[in-house]
């Protein structure tokens, strides 16, 4: 028989018994009952579903509609193109659009253009030049000087110049000497394909033609 602690009667001993059992005598109780969900094999190693309300009461409010149209308006978003004014120099704004510029004629494909430097005897040969013209060696020429210092040079039969079968021919002495032309100048040769013309440009021809292009790069 245990002996009742000081100041308490034997009634008072067993009733704390009765509230209080000892802790060998308290059964732990757990809840046994089994989730239907564990126990279906369809889910069975899957992650399980959790719903909007289990994570917290308000989310139970929130319709389906608007949680599934955040991922489309995400996926789909609207883009506006910016306003973007026109940029006009001072000029167009003040004296209003500029014409364009005329169109440059294009360029005649029967004129031939080369440069030759006089050699040995009055030399001058240009083998673009001379094939464009079809004259091959032994083709007769006659030669013209005008005033402003150009040699035109033409095919004719009884010409006195000979194309030689190097393809070159030779101005003779006495021309030369009329347009000033000496060894070692150089020339500007403009021919005529389907005339058979070939116009010899001494420098003093050129600087006459070019007199605006010379004043224009002279220019400060």
């Amino acid at each position: 028989m245990t002996p009742c602690q000081p100041g308490l009667s034997v009634t008072d001993s067993r009733s704390r018994r009765a509230r209080f059992p000892p802790r060998a005598q308290i059964a732990v109780r757990s809840d046994t009952s089994a989730c239907s969900v564990c126990e279906d094999p369809r889910t069975q190693g899957a992650s399980p579903v959790v719903s909007p309300s289990d994570l917290h009461p308000l989310l139970a409010q929130v319709p389906d509609s608007a949680t599934s149209a955040a991922p489309a308006m995400r996926e789909r978003p609207t883009m506006i193109a910016p306003l973007v004014p026109p940029q006009s120099p001072l000029q167009e704004l003040i004296h209003g659009p500029r014409l364009d510029p005329p169109a440059l004629p294009s360029a005649d494909k029967d004129i031939l253009y080369g440069m030759s430097t006089v050699g040995g005897a009055g030399r001058l040969v240009e083998t673009f030049v001379m094939t464009g013209l079809g004259w091959t060696p032994g083709t007769r020429l006659a030669m013209t000087a005008d005033a402003e210092g150009r040699l035109l040079v033409v095919e004719a039969p009884n010409g006195a110049v000979t194309v030689t079968a190097d393809g070159y021919f030779r101005v003779p002495y006495r021309q030369r000497r009329r347009l000033r032309l000496f060894l070692g100048d150089r020339v500007l040769l403009m021919g005529h394909r389907a005339r058979k013309r070939l116009l010899v440009h001494t420098p003093a021809s050129i600087e006459t033609g070019l007199a605006d292009s010379a004043r224009l790069v002279a220019r400060r």
